[in-house]
């Protein structure tokens, strides 16, 4: 009631829109995934809020269900169902995981939410990394470990560099860097 002309929003949306939001003006600020410090987003300024383990997820026929021990090097010649092709977000950790290892992953099947995701892995049109602590129900497809790598989503809060946010844009950032001020808060 202090701010009548104050409108919060609070979207589900992809790094890539959230980011290209900020960019445009179009929003204050923006809790997104992870994105390289590139000309491209050198107008941005972002801090670590906190960072979701994933895991990997596959189709129960296949080849990883029967294995001991997945690494990176298995990773090779996979094709990974994905929100969206970018290098950002999640798909930014896998780039991460996979470059030291001499490849970068195969994006194939987008699917614009994590059900859609599921549901392309169960149906075998790849694999992918999700946060491990969802309410989604994994009965139709398989965890498996990824021996010698961490997969993560980190989740920054972005905004302008320089920007004056209106009050209750910055209160509320204030907010949440405060309430996850020690070292990243992890899900």
């Amino acid at each position: 009631r202090q701010n009548l002309d104050c409108r919060f929003a609070l979207e589900y949306k992809y790094t890539t829109r959230i980011l290209r939001e900020l960019l445009d003006g179009k929003c204050d600020l923006g809790i997104c995934g992870d994105f390289p410090e590139t000309a491209e987003f050198a107008a941005l300024d972002h801090t670590l809020l906190w960072i979701n383990p994933n895991t990997l997820i596959v189709g129960k026929n296949h080849r990883f269900v029967s294995m001991d021990k997945v690494r990176v090097e298995d990773l090779r010649d996979e094709t990974f169902v994905v929100w969206n092709h970018s290098n950002l977000g999640t798909n930014k950790n896998l780039i991460d995981v996979c470059k030291p290892h001499g490849f970068l992953p195969n994006f194939g099947t987008e699917a614009f939410n994590d059900m859609g995701v599921l549901s392309a892995v169960a149906m075998g049109e790849g694999i992918a990394s999700l946060p491990i602590k969802q309410d989604l129900d994994l009965s139709a497809v398989v965890r498996v470990t990824l021996e010698d790598a961490d997969l993560c989503q980190k989740v920054f809060l972005a905004w302008r560099k320089g920007a004056i946010l209106p009050p209750a844009a910055k209160r509320f950032k204030d907010f949440l860097i405060n309430a996850v001020k020690e070292p990243p808060f992890v899900c």
